[in-house]
Parts: C-alpha cells; sequence; structure tokens
C-alpha cells in the first residue's frame, strides 16, 4: 500500500510541475517559429542553438516568421535573434506573427505607454436582392458603319522620384531585413540595415549608410552632403560610391565573410576604407 501510494504521488508532483521550454516550427507557407514564453535572450540563443542543431543542413536557406505571441523579448532582442538565426543556422526572418494584443503588448512594453486600440466598425447589415425577371422587347439595330480611326501618338511619361525627409523629422531610415537582389533603398537621410546587403542590392543614401551584417551589393553615401562614409561588419561590395568617388570592388562578394567592422571614407581625393576603431573619421575642410 506505500508504494502504491508513493507512486500516485509522484505521478501527482509531475502534472504540477511546469514542462520545459521548447521551441516549434510550423511547417506552413512560409515556416513559422513558435518562441517559448519568458525567457530572456541568452536562454532563448542556448535554447534554438540545442533544439535546432540537428536539423541546421535541413534550414540552410529557409525563409521563416518568427512567432512572438508569448514572447517576452524587446524589439532590441528580436534584431539579434534574426542575426543569429541567419549566421548560425542561414535562416532569413522574413517577418514576426502575433495576434493583435500581442502586438499591443510589445509596443507598450517599448513605448511605455498604454495603447489603447481602436476598433473598427461593424459592418453594414446585409441586404438581400431579390432578381426579378422583366421581358424586354428586341430591337434590332443596324451596325454603323465602321470608320478607321487613327490613334493618338503616346504621351511621353517623365518619371520622377522624389527623396523626402519624413515631417516628425526622422532621420534615420530602419531596414531590419536583408536586401536581396534587385533591391533598392534610397532615403534621404542615414540608411542603417540590420541584415545583408546581397549582390544585386542597392542601398543610396543622402547620409550615411551602416550596414550590420554583410555588405556585398552597391553602396552609395552622401549624395546630398559631403563628409558620409559606409560602414558594414562585412565589407565587401560590388561598387561603393561616397559622394561623386567610387570604388570598385576589390573583394569577391561569394567568399566566406569573416565579421571584422571596416568604414570607408573620403580621404584626400579618394575612398580609403581602413578597420573601424571605434571612432568616426574626421571630415576634411575643402
Amino acid at each position: 500500500m506505500t508504494s502504491s501510494g508513493s507512486t500516485a504521488s509522484r505521478r501527482d508532483l509531475s502534472m504540477l510541475m511546469p514542462a520545459e521550454p521548447d521551441v516549434t516550427i510550423v511547417w506552413a507557407s512560409p515556416p513559422v517559429l513558435q518562441l517559448p514564453p519568458n525567457l530572456g535572450f541568452e536562454a532563448m540563443r542556448s535554447l534554438l542553438r540545442t533544439r535546432l542543431a540537428p536539423q541546421k543542413e535541413e534550414m540552410k536557406g529557409v525563409a521563416m516568421r518568427v512567432d512572438i505571441a508569448a514572447s517576452a523579448l524587446q524589439l532590441f532582442d528580436l534584431r539579434r535573434l534574426g542575426l543569429f538565426l541567419k549566421d548560425e543556422f542561414a535562416i532569413d526572418v522574413i517577418g514576426l506573427t502575433c495576434p493583435p494584443e500581442a502586438l499591443q503588448r510589445h509596443a507598450e512594453r517599448e513605448l511605455k505607454l498604454k495603447i489603447h486600440l481602436q476598433m473598427p466598425e461593424p459592418p453594414p447589415p446585409r441586404v438581400e436582392i431579390v432578381r426579378v425577371e422583366v421581358p424586354v422587347p428586341v430591337v434590332v439595330v443596324e451596325p454603323a458603319p465602321k470608320v478607321e480611326v487613327e490613334p493618338p501618338p503616346p504621351t511621353p511619361v517623365e518619371v520622377v522620384v522624389v527623396e523626402e525627409l519624413p515631417p516628425q523629422g526622422d532621420r534615420v531610415l530602419i531596414v531590419d531585413y536583408t536586401l536581396r537582389s534587385g533591391t533598392l533603398v534610397s532615403f534621404a537621410g542615414d540608411v542603417h540595415v540590420y541584415g545583408d546587403v546581397n549582390p544585386g542590392a542597392q542601398v543610396v543614401a543622402g547620409g550615411n549608410v551602416v550596414v550590420f551584417g554583410s555588405l556585398k551589393g552597391q553602396a552609395h553615401a552622401g549624395n546630398r552632403q559631403d563628409g558620409s562614409f559606409v560602414m558594414a561588419f562585412d565589407m565587401r561590395p560590388t561598387l561603393l560610391r561616397i559622394g561623386r568617388l567610387q570604388l570598385a570592388g576589390t573583394r569577391d562578394p561569394n567568399q566566406t565573410g569573416r565579421f571584422a567592422p571596416e568604414i570607408g571614407y573620403v580621404s584626400q581625393g579618394s575612398i580609403v576604407i581602413e578597420p573601424y576603431r571605434g571612432r568616426l573619421p574626421v571630415k576634411e575642410v575643402s
């Protein structure tokens, strides 16, 4: 009787113990990575490294969304998580998914303000349409003679691209995803890319360009001001332009990167690329 009672007690205690946090991948189109709740960034990274390691080869090149519905991660940690998945498993994070209440919770935590959601207006009442058949007299109309009319010459179309700063005065554009081939990002202020700039992609900024990843495409900084710079964690551009100067890529963008931050700027009439040592270059006086 004692042994049976002890076994029943152990079962009751095991049912009360919380389950270990785990990650889940829903293989939809695209796949969704569901994060466990109440984990900090370091614990989340350790858990992902353990759970996804057996599928590392299968994960390469997969584009997926991250479900943050129950996650306690802050916005900065979510960006770090995206870079970790890219570097560790070659996973491209293309978006976040969560219900409205989770989005409200994350926004209130980041903004430190209470957010009141505006509910949409209810749809108008449904109106039943009754179709009534009405006899229509048949009228025979002789076709009009066909007249050949030459079409007017095409009007020339002028495409004008206007880059203006937002009315709020925000001079930094944040791009929190990898830019693929054929993508053009153009902004009148500074551009910060939290991801890679792949070959065939372009970033054009009126100010500075900072890439928190690999710069393997084209970057043009300072198309509106002097003294701008381009900085990247892995500097392998196919073409680098600063102001009116340009420098063709001298490194193979397909080789393995080494993630050593470098900065490119104008010195004595030419573009110089050197390791970033924690300070910005001194602007030259023209």
